[in-house]
């Protein structure tokens, strides 16, 4: 783009010109972070060369802002990306409402019920202000993945979209990788004990939350053949040992479980020469591991059983808490505030001193937290969103998804990464739908955003199909 079709862009785009401007003030003005400094100049030459290289780095940097020396900068990368996504919005359909790209009735029942099971808690809440700002919080991203969801217009976003997990999967692992050899194994593993790792994301769980969705995502690519050069398939291999070995250095037993029960439903649904090539591979790795010494302490290292009981003592916590709260729970984002009078003292003490940084106590599962604060709608609601989330998906396999070999893998990949996280939700709370906590919970939604526009558009063409038939 030369410097008249730049000079033009901008005269046709006024408020493009507004907005640049004020946030480049207002990041010079406030920003003193030169890194930070440095994304801000590459979303602002972007908004004015590229929407689809916008998109991408916006998705990257909501998903690679996480750690607690970004978490100053939060509220800028989110005003800035409600901005943009916000103006491309209304330059795309403006006030004709009739235009508004449609979501599947199934996805729009379960957030109207989602938003009303979060404010009835909140009207019985034990602290109603924190559980209105939760409800207005999850408001908020259910409107930014709508904005989302109306920049796909074909496969090409689509790819884009998947680009973006990658190359924010490359930034934490160039962390995390950085941090290993910088500490060496002998801080990773040292006096029988694991110091996880988790790069610039702070908190090693968040990173295998991320695994627990990339993973899946690369393994259906290959398994399912999406390419079939050799040249392709082994890079999809590096990146799969690259994955792996950020998920070993993090070591998130959940995901750990998660991504396991993932590649079993990618292997029902893959060729059976991809199927064979991949049980072989796994002989051999376990041949070899036999030969491992000290294989039995190795194991026992990274499943860290002796904080299995501690997660029990989360549980029971949880149950203490539900059981006065059945009907209509303690309300919205109120669970920490009962914690601490119904905890063992145990708990209590490991949230202070835990190195790995435990954070803001919850019950280690999903479907106790959401009943807790959300009384029975609550846990109804979490069940919903895989239900639904799996439906969608197997009716995309009933309308002859599998012609279009890109739909066909991200389907496989969604129905693989639900099943995966339903048994995640067990033993975490994160990743599904933490009151709109951008930073956990963008990546599944965003799936499920590609999973909408997949199934839009091939009801479409379905409808299409029997019209012309009768």
């Amino acid at each position: 783009m030369n410097s008249n079709n730049i000079y033009r862009y901008y005269l046709k785009n006024t408020t493009v010109f507004l907005i640049s401007s004020l946030v480049s003030i207002g990041a010079a003005l406030i920003v003193t972070n030169p890194i930070i400094l440095f994304v801000f100049s590459l979303l602002l030459i972007s908004l004015l060369l590229n929407r689809r290289i916008m998109i991408v780095l916006i998705i990257i940097s909501n998903l690679i802002a996480t750690g607690p020396d970004l978490q100053d900068y939060r509220i800028y990368i989110n005003l800035f990306s409600a901005t943009v996504f916000g103006y491309y919005f209304a330059s795309d359909f403006g006030m004709k409402f009739n235009s508004y790209p449609k979501i599947p009735s199934k996805i729009l029942k379960l957030i109207v019920f989602f938003l009303i099971t979060i404010l009835i808690s909140s009207i019985f809440s034990i602290n109603k202000v924190v559980s209105i700002i939760a409800f207005l919080r999850t408001l908020s991203f259910f409107i930014f993945s709508y904005l989302i969801y109306t920049q796909i217009k074909d496969d090409k976003d689509i790819k884009y979209l998947l680009i973006a997990f990658g190359i924010a999967q490359l930034f934490l692992g160039a962390s995390i990788y950085y941090e290993f050899f910088q500490k060496g194994i002998g801080f990773f593993i040292g006096k029988e004990a694991l110091f996880r790792l988790a790069g610039i994301y702070g908190n090693p769980n968040y990173v295998g939350l991320l695994l627990a969705i990339t993973i899946p995502i690369t393994l259906s690519f290959l398994m399912l053949k999406f390419v079939e050069k050799l040249v392709n398939n082994l890079f999809l291999i590096l990146i799969l040992l690259f994955q792996l070995g950020m998920l070993l250095l993090s070591d998130s037993r959940a995901s750990f479980l998660s991504i396991a029960i993932s590649s079993v439903v990618i292997l029902w649904f893959s060729p059976k020469k991809s199927r064979r090539n991949f049980l072989y591979i796994i002989a051999g790795i376990s041949i070899v591991l036999i030969f491992v010494s000290n294989l039995n302490n190795i194991i026992e290292i990274f499943l860290r059983l002796e904080r299995i009981s501690t997660r029990d003592d989360f549980w029971k916590t949880g149950i203490e808490i539900l059981k006065n709260n059945l009907l209509f729970g303690t309300g919205a984002d109120t669970f920490e505030q009962m914690f601490f009078s119904k905890a063992p003292s145990n708990l209590i003490h490991l949230l202070k001193v835990s190195p790995s940084g435990v954070g803001t106590p919850h019950p280690h599962n999903i479907f106790l937290y959401f009943w807790a604060e959300n009384g029975i709608l609550g846990v109804i609601s979490i069940f919903m969103i895989f239900y639904i989330s799996l439906k969608l998906s197997i009716e995309l396999l009933q309308i002859d998804v599998v012609e279009n070999k890109l739909y066909f893998i991200i389907t496989i990949s969604n129905i693989s990464i639900v099943s995966g996280l339903f048994f995640r939700a067990f033993f975490e709370i994160t990743g599904i739908m933490t009151y709109g906590a951008i930073t956990r919970d963008l990546p599944f939604w965003v799936l499920l955003i590609i999973l909408c526009h997949i199934y839009q558009k091939n009801h479409s063409l379905k409808i299409e199909r029997n019209s012309n038939k009768t």
